[in-house]
Parts: C-alpha cells; sequence; structure tokens
C-alpha cells in the first residue's frame, strides 16, 4: 500500500473509489452451514471444489470447470438449480429443432405425412437418456454435456439424503422468527431415517445460532436425540456458540434485536412476490453491501478509522483499518475481537479531494464500488448473493472458500487451540 501510495502517479488512472470492508467470518456463521442452491455453491458443497478441479468419481481424473475455457460455466456459474436444468433443457431442445431429422409418419386423418413425436426432454433422466441417444449432442453443446452429468449426479445426493426437505427447514428456521414451528420442523427432520447425520447435525446447529437466548429452546433435547440416534461430534453444537454466538457478533444477524427490523423482516416475508423456499436466507454480506451502497453501514458495528479520513481528504499515509485482529496462529486466526472495520481508499488512487471529512460523512457516502474481505473464509453461495446486486459492483475475498464441511473443521480447530479462551 504504500508503494502505490509513493507511485500514485503510476496508479492514478487504474482505480475507481471503492470502499473495503473487512468482516470476521463469526459476523455470519449461519450462511456456511446452509444447503446450497447455486451451480458452484452446490458443486463445492456436495463434491468440493478445488483450483476448479471437482473430483466426483475417485475412479477418475478430476473434472475441469473453468470460466475462462467454458463458456456455459462462466454464464451459469451463479445460476439457481432451477434456471440451470432450464437452460440445459432449451439447448437440448434447439439441437433438437436444428440437428434431428425425426422420421415422417402418416397422420391421423390419413391426408398424409407428418413429423413423428419429438423426445420427451421434461426431467432430468429424459435429458439424460437424450445425450445418450444422441452422443453428437456433446459435439453440437461443447463443454455442456457435462454439466448435465454433474447435475445428475446432484440430483442423486438430494433425492439420496432428502437435502430438499433439510433445505426447507433450515430456510425456514435462518429467514424466520417463529420457535413453535421451528421446533416441530426440526424434531420432524430428526426423525426422518433417511437422513443423513451430518445433515441433522448442521440443522441443529442452525437452530441453536438463532435460538441461543430462548429460553424455551429445545436445543438439548435434539443433541440427546442426536446422540442416541449415532451421531458423533455432536459436541459441535456447543462449540459453535462459543465460536460465533451472539455474545461474539457484533451486528443483528437474524434481524430481531429491534422493533424495525422485526417489521421489516415480517413486511418482507407476507409481502413476498412468489416465495422460494429454498432460498428465504439472505447473507449478511449482501446486507452490509446494499448498506454501503446506501451510505447506511452502521458505525457502531463497523468503524472507520480516522486515518482513513485523512486519505479521503486528499491527505497522505497508508489506508490502514480494522478493529479485528486477523494473526495466523496454528492454521486459525485471532478472536481477540469481533468488530471488523472500513476502508476508503485515497484521492491519489481515484477518488476526489474533499477537503475535512468527519466520520459520520464518511459513513454517509454512498459507493457503488465495494470490495468485501472476510477472514475466516467466504462462500461461493455469498458470491452468487453479491453478483446479483443492481447498481453495486462487489468483489469478495476470503482467507478460504467454505462449504459446511471445512466451516465446521474451522469451528473444530478453533475450539481446541482456544479452548478455555472463549
Amino acid at each position: 500500500m504504500q508503494r502505490i501510495q509513493q507511485s500514485g502517479d503510476i496508479f492514478s488512472k487504474r482505480f475507481t473509489p471503492a470502499t473495503l470492508l473487512l468482516i470476521d467470518r463469526r459476523e455470519d456463521p449461519v450462511t456456511p452451514l446452509l444447503s446450497p442452491w447455486t451451480y458452484t455453491a452446490m458443486m463445492h458443497e456436495l463434491f468440493g471444489v478445488n483450483n476448479f478441479k471437482v473430483q466426483r468419481d475417485r475412479a477418475k481424473p478430476p473434472e475441469v470447470f473453468s470460466p475462462i475455457y467454458d463458456e456455459f460455466y462462466r454464464d451459469n456459474m451463479d445460476t439457481n438449480m432451477g434456471d440451470l436444468c432450464s437452460k440445459i433443457q432449451d439447448l437440448a431442445r434447439k439441437y433438437q429443432r436444428e440437428k434431428i431429422v425425426r422420421p415422417r409418419a402418416t397422420s391421423t386423418a390419413g391426408a398424409g405425412l407428418e413429423d413423428g413425436p419429438e423426445d420427451s426432454l421434461d426431467s432430468l433422466e429424459e435429458m439424460l437418456k437424450f445425450v445418450e441417444k444422441y452422443p453428437e449432442f456433446r459435439r453440437f453443446a461443447g463443454n455442456v454435456a457435462k454439466h448435465f452429468e454433474m447435475i445428475d449426479g446432484f440430483t442423486r445426493l438430494i433425492e439420496g439424503r432428502s437435502l430438499y426437505d433439510v433445505s426447507e427447514v433450515e430456510q425456514e428456521i435462518a429467514a424466520n422468527q417463529d420457535h413453535q414451528n421451528a421446533i416441530r420442523m426440526v424434531e420432524t427432520i430428526l426423525a426422518n431415517p433417511n437422513i443423513q447425520p451430518t445433515d441433522k447435525l448442521r440443522l441443529v446447529m442452525i437452530y441453536e445460532l438463532r435460538y441461543q437466548n430462548d429460553k424455551a429452546k429445545r436445543t438439548g433435547a435434539f443433541i440427546e436425540t442426536l446422540h442416541q440416534s449415532g451421531c458423533t461430534n455432536i459436541e459441535i453444537v456447543n462449540d459453535v456458540i462459543r465460536f460465533a454466538g451472539a455474545q461474539v457478533r457484533g451486528v443483528d444477524l437474524f434481524q430481531n434485536q429491534s422493533l424495525l427490523s422485526r417489521t421489516k423482516a415480517k413486511l418482507k416475508r407476507v409481502f413476498k412476490d412468489v416465495p422460494n423456499l429454498l432460498s428465504q436466507h439472505r447473507p449478511l454480506v449482501v446486507q452490509l453491501a446494499e448498506d454501503i451502497s446506501r451510505g447506511r453501514l452502521p458505525l457502531e458495528a463497523f468503524p472507520i478509522l480516522e486515518e482513513s479520513l485523512t486519505l479521503l481528504s486528499g491527505g497522505p499515509g497508508p489506508a490502514v483499518s480494522s478493529r479485528m485482529t486477523a494473526t495466523s496462529t496454528g492454521g486459525s486466526y485471532s478472536v481477540t475481537a469481533s468488530m471488523p472495520g472500513v476502508l476508503i481508499p485515497p484521492a491519489g488512487m481515484g477518488a476526489p479531494s474533499l477537503g475535512a471529512v468527519s466520520v459520520a460523512q464518511a459513513a454517509e457516502m454512498p459507493m457503488r464500488n465495494i470490495v468485501v474481505f472476510m477472514v475466516g473464509g467466504a462462500t461461493f453461495e455469498e458470491n452468487a448473493a453479491l453478483s446479483h446486486l443492481e447498481g453495486v459492483n462487489v468483489v469478495l475475498g476470503g482467507t478460504d472458500i467454505l462449504n459446511s464441511a471445512k466451516f465446521i473443521s474451522q469451528v473444530q480447530e478453533a475450539s481446541r487451540f482456544f479452548s478455555g479462551r472463549f
């Protein structure tokens, strides 16, 4: 940063004004635990993504999914499951219309010949049969055939693990405050023998994070049910509270601390145009990006250091901000504080010189270019949600790319390392 400051003439034309938000992963422990429903996020959750490579079958080499070389993937990497299947179906139907010569058949009226019936493409199973029946479709569609197979892999796991049922309950608990309904739904999931213990455990963690301070919570009973069903690692339910519970977080994650937040959440639920039970939850980082774009980021949770105000007004010096320390310690990171900070770039990097700027004025400045860095890791689902924001350019980064397994492993590691400290 200091070298860029000293070489302002070189870099001044390459940067546009932006806000850098540093945020602790613990501010939103719920998003990494939820079942994702966008393409890349599902790949990472169900199979794991490592440097654009996905290992679905251990007996075969990993498959490469790169937005650089795969146009279909580039256009759909953040697309939800339903829209993704529709796009593949449209491509198969285009091939039907343009490339397949159907046999002629006598019309029912006997007046002549008409085209025979097209292959049905109304289900994923039918589309897979279509690919097998017309191997030349692979040449027509380029890399799309492997996406058929990936979605087929998704479907088998989703159905085998009853993930639609699990996700519906996850989303309902994460997005809505209805304790009695939550208890009933969790009990139903825990009683289902077809649902994997790891998915049940994730659900109980989400429940405990929302109802941590509710005297009527049933977490103890749920843990006992998990134990009786042979679920291991149930101590993670308590670990996640020590790691990222309400006593650690600096923001109102579930938006139920203030009357205004509760009212907004209720109105949003009542007036939804088309309810989508699998995408009710909005990651915290999306709300924060919207707040920054409107100049409404809460200063009490995300303070702006006064040093950055000097830079905003055109003064010299490095732009460094954060009340959260993030030091590498045995593969984990420090948990000495929970409040992140905001960084505003200097005038020499593209921002206009505005003279003396107060903290309040800086907080109220709408910013359209935002860089978010999550200490502890970000998720593909958060990246997908940010990519759909209108009128805002957001770049998301982090110390890791998480799925639920990696996040749970992070909680376990922190619990072991900081045993007795939090």
